[in-house]
């Protein structure tokens, strides 16, 4: 007669493969046949990672998993690092997401990936994170009140960063980037008879660090040693006026009997 049994194995939770014999035995005289079975090994790929991630705006990034079987994650209690798997069983990988890091110094975490059939089977993700650092070169900025002269400052840091100048008048040659920069300044030529200021501040993005320039432009200069003056009827000695001024000048007469003529810069 004809009837059959089913075999019913459980998963290999071992990095060996493994073999098993079952046998079927005749009831009437004792014949016996067997079925070898082989079973694959686990896979499990248990060697160590690193990442290392920058300090600020740092992109997420993946860890391959190898695995036969479901796995688990556990995150060391850094609570700046977010941890997820893209699948809960068989090969995927790990997604690192680290938040900005304003503390100051370097810090340090350990993903561990456990294989549910065998808890003996792991693998270590040694993760670090940079201190994030940003400098500026100078804090403050003077300008005189002719456009003729650019400066600059050097930007230190360690990840991307955006600068912003609060007055139209100050404008930057670059308005983001990322690591160290040289950054040239200009202020338009100040026509007014009075200071000015501006404000350049040089921040990471979406965190609340950020430096500051303060920056001074000084006042337009116009003014004469004299405004007006009397001379007697038959006076003929020349009369100097002293010219005070930010840029160049000129001047002009609208009487033929006087006659003007500079000495000096003009």
């Amino acid at each position: 007669s004809k009837s059959s049994f089913v075999i019913t194995p459980t998963t290999n939770p071992y990095t060996t493969e493994r073999k098993g014999r079952v046998v079927v035995t005749s009831s009437m005289n004792g014949l016996t046949k067997e079925i070898i079975i082989s079973q694959k090994a686990f896979e499990f790929n248990s060697t160590e990672a690193n990442v290392s991630f920058v300090g600020c705006a740092a992109p997420s990034q993946n860890i391959d998993v190898i695995c036969s079987g479901a796995w688990t994650i556990t995150n060391s209690s850094a609570s700046w690092l977010s941890v997820s798997q893209s699948v809960t069983s068989g090969n995927g990988h790990v997604v690192l997401t680290a938040d900005n890091n304003l503390s100051g110094s370097s810090r340090h975490a350990v993903v561990t990936i456990t294989a549910t059939d065998n808890p003996a089977l792991t693998k270590k993700i040694n993760v670090t994170q940079e201190r994030h650092d940003l400098s500026l070169s100078k804090s403050d900025i003077a300008f005189g009140p002719v456009s003729s002269v650019s400066e600059s400052f050097t930007v230190t840091s360690t990840g991307p960063w955006v600068i912003t100048s609060d007055q139209a008048w100050c404008t930057v040659s670059s308005t983001s980037g990322s690591g160290n920069a040289t950054i040239t300044v200009n202020a338009a030529t100040n026509g007014n008879t009075s200071t000015r200021s501006a404000t350049i501040t040089v921040a990471c993005p979406n965190t609340s660090l950020k430096k500051t320039i303060s920056v001074n432009q000084e006042k337009f200069v116009f003014s004469l040693s004299s405004s007006s003056t009397v001379i007697e009827a038959n006076s003929i000695e020349p009369i100097i006026v002293t010219v005070s001024c930010s840029t160049q000048w000129s001047v002009t007469s609208d009487s033929e009997w006087l006659v003007v003529s500079t000495s000096g810069p003009n």
